[in-house]
């Protein structure tokens, strides 16, 4: 059988370049805070491919996986910022854990919330820990959505048997915009504080 010729890359063409319809010319290192540039990215891509599903109703199958990725990574991303920039608001400035475990990530971020004394109440924080702990559960490693199989070569999701992305998508805007506030109140105050004082 021979291997025919198809539409294939031109040699020389350049994956990361603008090009001449500017509306799809995505600007980088444009905001002040990159780290809500990407957590958003990943939330805003999982949205959206959570309504392509929903409007074409097909793919949800191959598309389950990186929309479950994809939210996680955005959690994992938020979890960390709110470490990071929660200790320099504290006067104790610090690296979130390098780690992939949304678990204890999720203990930092609630020990630098508890001690920021930002008034949320604890239902609130104990639903987000909840999701978060049920991420965490299917996916510990940040790899299950990513490869089919682990690094035993066991298949990555074997106890699922279905997930409802539309259900999925509602709990991360609820979750999301919990995070998202945290983050931006801390971002607020930082603007405000004067460490030099």
């Amino acid at each position: 059988m021979k291997f025919e010729r198809g539409p294939w890359p031109r040699k020389g063409t350049k994956v990361f370049d603008a090009s001449g319809d500017w509306w799809h010319n995505a600007c980088l290192n444009t905001m002040a805070n990159a780290t809500l540039a990407y957590a958003l990215g990943y939330k805003l891509a999982a949205d959206a491919v959570v309504q392509h599903v929903e409007e074409h109703r097909r793919y949800q199958d191959f598309l389950v996986y990186p929309v479950v990725f994809l939210y996680r990574h955005y959690i994992e991303i938020r979890l960390k910022e709110i470490v990071t920039q929660g200790s320099i608001l504290l006067a104790s400035p610090k690296r979130a854990p390098k780690t992939h475990n949304l678990q204890n990530l999720w203990g930092h971020a609630r020990r630098t919330l508890e001690e920021l004394s930002l008034g949320e109440p604890v239902e609130d924080s104990e639903a987000v820990e909840e999701l978060i702990g049920q991420f965490h559960e299917v996916d510990p490693s940040s790899t299950a959505f990513r490869y089919p199989r682990d690094t035993r070569g066991h298949g990555s999701v074997c106890g699922m048997q279905t997930v409802n992305l539309r259900h999925v998508a509602t709990l991360m805007k609820d979750s999301g915009a919990y995070l998202d506030a945290a983050c931006d109140w801390i971002a607020e105050y930082l603007s405000r504080v004067d460490f030099g004082a």
